[in-house]
């Protein structure tokens, strides 16, 4: 009877970050040479180390399509493997799901798992035990590392720094954002060309060949991120980026920010008043564009929603209605609810919104308590944010009227002989907060004008 058959083992090594600053012993060779040695030790048992090198430095353990691992676990289906052996069991996978995925796979080939500093043998129970156990905790120390992240971003967030890649029109201080005057001219260029000619696809054009890109950036080791040709996907989401005004982005809430603003909150106004505009457009004639302002928000009092209608056109006209859709679904007259135009229904919808306006009483009972006890948004703040907003209607342009309308109403709730307005809440706020800090920046602007003097 001969010897029994060596063991086949492969070494598997991976780093989340490339060590730079120590390139002639990474982090993968200590990894290496501390399996090898362990393999050595265990060459009375006929275990040999195999030639093929499987390593994966600056792969996340989270990420299950590293190269030198679907290597492995292809020479694993191909015979060529019987032991695998890692440092430690995080160095293979960061989850409990993907590790118990890698194992069995091991355990339908009939392939070992060793970690060498745990200590762990998954060929035996009590190893795969131990195994589970180590991988349960270590999952349990990421998620509690990450809950630690999130909250000290926030904590930064609202003191003002700043962790994370810089945006496009910033660069980052000390944590601090910083005006990139090149880049923010940019930034000022696309909306201002935006609202000029309302086209993000021949704006993209334009600007890729001018051969300006996304944000360029480096990272901690060193890697060059970003620096892409812009599309509109890229445009639209710059667009709606208020970090331009000045504000932060925290639990999908934007507060304000320490940073300088970019772009004025006038200029923000009236390119997403273009953008309503062009969301309500439809692709007919320009002349038969943004009929339906107020479609999806409007509901009888039987609570179905008013659907709507075009009329067929005549001489070239089109009529446009809300109707209610039991009407069409029944019979003419079936709702007992009446029928609007589309032109005198929005019209009413905006007096009725300036009437409230004038006296914001309604609004300011249907603030959320936790809003009225901010020191910020006092009543007397509300009332002179609306206040002014109606005093300066006659100013705004048409796309600023019903930019402001689609913030403000949130239902049209018609019954036989009336109609109620319902506010959005959130629309108003925001509306205050934007006046709040038009104010912040008179006053800053009124006191540098006094030291100049």
């Amino acid at each position: 009877m001969g010897p029994p058959a060596p063991l086949r083992c492969a070494i598997y090594t991976r780093t989340s970050v490339v060590d730079l600053d120590n390139p002639t012993f990474s982090s993968n060779l200590a990894q290496r040479e501390a399996c090898a040695a362990f393999i050595a030790s265990r060459r009375g048992e006929n275990w040999v180390e195999i030639d093929c090198i499987y390593d994966d430095p600056g792969w996340s353990g989270q990420d299950m399509e590293r190269p030198a691992l679907k290597l492995l676990l292809a020479d694993i289906k191909r015979g060529q493997v019987q032991v695998v052996v890692i440092q430690r069991l995080d160095r293979l996978s960061r989850t409990v799901a993907d590790l118990t995925r890698l194992t069995s796979f091991f355990d339908e080939h009939g392939v070992a798992l060793v970690s060498v500093s745990q200590q762990i043998d998954s060929s035996n129970s009590l190893g795969r035990l131990a195994l589970n156990t180590l991988m349960s905790f270590a999952q349990f120390e990421r998620e509690i590392i990450g809950e630690r992240t999130r909250d000290k971003i926030g904590a930064s967030r609202r003191k003002g720094l700043w962790h994370s890649a810089p945006p496009f029109g910033y660069d980052v201080l000390d944590q601090h954002l910083l005006i990139n005057a090149a880049e923010a001219a940019t930034v000022r260029y696309i909306f201002q060309s935006f609202l000029d000619h309302g086209q993000t696809s021949t704006l993209a054009v334009e600007l890729n060949a001018q051969g300006i890109t996304t944000k360029t950036w480096k990272t901690k080791s060193g890697k060059v991120r970003g620096g892409l040709p812009i599309d509109k996907s890229y445009l639209y989401k710059l667009l709606h980026n208020r970090m331009f005004l000045g504000e932060v982005r925290y639990a999908g809430q934007w507060h304000p920010g320490k940073h300088e603003a970019i772009i004025t909150p006038e200029l923000w106004v009236e390119v997403h008043a273009m953008i309503t505009y062009r969301t309500q457009a439809t692709p007919t004639t320009r002349s038969e564009r943004v009929e339906f302002l107020l479609r999806g928000r409007v509901f009888g009092v039987d609570g179905r929603a008013y659907t709507p209608w075009r009329s067929t056109k005549h001489k070239y006209r089109v009529y446009c209605y809300y109707v209610p859709q039991k009407e069409i679904a029944v019979g003419a007259g079936a709702s007992g609810l009446p029928r609007y135009s589309a032109y005198k229904l929005e019209n009413l919808v905006m007096e009725c919104l300036r009437e409230t306006l004038r006296d914001p009483s309604r609004l300011i009972k249907g603030l959320p308590e936790v809003l009225k006890n901010q020191p910020d948004y006092s009543e007397a703040t509300v009332v002179t944010a609306l206040s002014r907003l109606d005093e300066d209607w006659h100013t705004l342009t048409p796309f600023q009227q019903r930019a402001i309308t689609l913030q403000f109403v949130k239902t049209i709730i018609i019954g036989p002989d009336n109609l109620v307005l319902n506010f959005d809440i959130d629309g108003v706020m925001q509306r205050v907060r934007d006046f709040h800090q038009e104010l912040q920046s008179e006053s800053s602007g009124d006191n540098e004008q006094s030291r100049n003097v």
